[in-house]
Parts: C-alpha cells; structure tokens; sequence
C-alpha cells in the first residue's frame, strides 16, 4: 500500500547502540518520505476549484449511518486550515458523524480529505521531531563512557524508543568444577 507505514510495539534486546541508530534513521527516513508524499497530495488539494467533487455521501447514505450511528459531532478538530480548534458552530464540526468508534465525514470530500491529511501530517511530523530528539539522546548515551559490556533492553512503542534498561554482562563464573583421576592398572 502506497503511502503506509508499519509500526510497531516491541522490546528490542540488544548489545550495540549503533544498532538502535541505524533503526532510528531508517524510521525517520521513512515519515520524512511520507510526510512529503502527504504534502504533495495536500498541495494537489488546496489547488482544487470549487468546482471541484463536492458531494459527500448521499443523503441516502447517510440517513442510514445515521440510524446505526450516534450523531456527535466532532470536537476540537481540526479546521478547514488545518488548526486546531473549534469550528463557527458552537465548538464542533457539524461535519463530522460517529459510527461506533470511528468518525465518518458527510460534508464536501475535497475538505475532508484536506482535514484528514492535514492532521496525519501534523502527527508525522510530530513523531520525526520526537525520533529526532531520541536519536541525539541515544547519541549521548553511547558517548557517556559506560564502556562496553552493556546490554540495552529497549522498549519501542509505534518504532520510537521510550524506556531503555542498562544491564551490564555478567561473567560467567564457574559455580562447579570436577577433577577426577581415573587410575587403570
């Protein structure tokens, strides 16, 4: 799928810090592909006419979404601009719907689809700073003369690292030796 990127939530064990900076660059390489793909279709939007697709879904449609779904507007989302904050009309977007736990636009399309890119960019955007600040952390970390013989146990929710465990490795120490002596005669 273009334009999709896969996250993920883990522990990641290892021994070399070079690894997790090697994993950070290649994640903020990707969000920064996306987030310029994002901005391309976005720029495409804006340059829309008015004339453009304006209809939404059919009064139809939305009669019987409306049936199974529970009419509340968004809040606080984002404006035609791209801000966020509250719309004209009393503090929420009139053009958004509720069907059980996701939000549905009934209004003009090229809006909505102005609205949804606008926010995934800002989120984007948000997580490259974020990479970009644990990066230069994790920079720090292998520069602070803990010496080699560190374990780092990382845990990683959506690709960024947000807890690290320093553990040092432990020799192994012989808990018990056997000499014996086998005789022949």
């Amino acid at each position: 799928m273009k334009g999709h990127i896969e996250t993920s939530t883990e522990v990641m064990n290892t021994s070399s810090l070079q690894e997790l900076l090697e994993r950070l660059d290649a994640t903020m390489n990707r969000y920064e592909l996306l987030a310029n793909e994002y901005e391309t279709r976005l720029g495409e939007l804006l340059r829309k006419t008015e004339g453009g697709d304006q209809s939404g879904i059919s009064l139809e449609d939305l009669q019987k979404l409306q049936g199974n779904a529970s009419e509340k507007p968004k809040k606080g989302g984002k404006n035609k601009r791209g801000k966020k904050g509250k719309s004209k009309k009393g503090g929420v977007d009139p053009d958004w719907i509720t069907y059980r736990d996701i939000m549905i636009f009934k209004g003009n399309t090229v809006n909505g689809e102005t609205e949804l890119y606008f926010e995934a960019l800002g989120s984007i955007k948000e997580k490259i700073e974020k990479l970009k600040r644990v990066r230069e952390a994790t920079g720090e970390l292998g520069s602070s003369g803990l010496g080699s013989g560190i374990t780092y146990l990382i845990y990683l929710r959506e690709d960024i690292p947000e807890r690290i465990v320093l553990r040092r490795e432990e020799k192994q120490i012989q808990k018990f030796r056997f000499e014996g002596k086998v005789l022949l005669r």
